[in-house]
């Protein structure tokens, strides 16, 4: 699925000078003041997180915090609104073009071969003291 890049993102609400590269690095937050950096972006895996704030996710969660958004369908609406361009959409090389489902679907019949069920097993929850 293609999501809008976290650096646009940032920028949109105010950052400046958002650090590109692999790894974490160390940024200003642009939701609150800050004199020191206390937050970090990794534009590679399209992740922030802000450690004064409390703020973290990829694009897609910042957009949904930010402008109040409750489901998918309108961060992805707020996404092209704000930024532009055509986001959350599934690419077409995904398993999901063929067909197939892109996870393996268990049946709830029983447990996975080798594994035995907690209720078979005698397994059972102490109760809390007190209780």
């Amino acid at each position: 699925m293609e999501k809008p890049p976290i650096a646009a993102v940032l920028e949109h609400y105010g950052a400046t000078d958002v650090p590109e590269g692999s790894r974490f690095r160390k940024m200003k937050c642009p939701f609150h003041e800050d004199r020191n950096a206390s937050a970090s972006v990794c534009t590679e895996e399209n992740r922030f997180r802000c450690f004064a704030c409390d703020i973290s996710g990829d694009s897609f969660d910042i957009i949904t915090d930010q402008e109040g958004c409750r489901d998918f369908n309108c961060a992805r609406a707020c996404a092209t609104k704000l930024l532009g361009g055509e986001y959350g959409t599934v690419r077409s090389g995904s398993s999901q073009s063929s067909g197939r489902p892109s996870r393996r679907v268990l049946d709830e019949s029983g447990p996975v071969r080798g594994q035995r069920s907690l209720l078979s097993a005698g397994v059972r929850r102490k109760p809390l003291a007190g209780a």
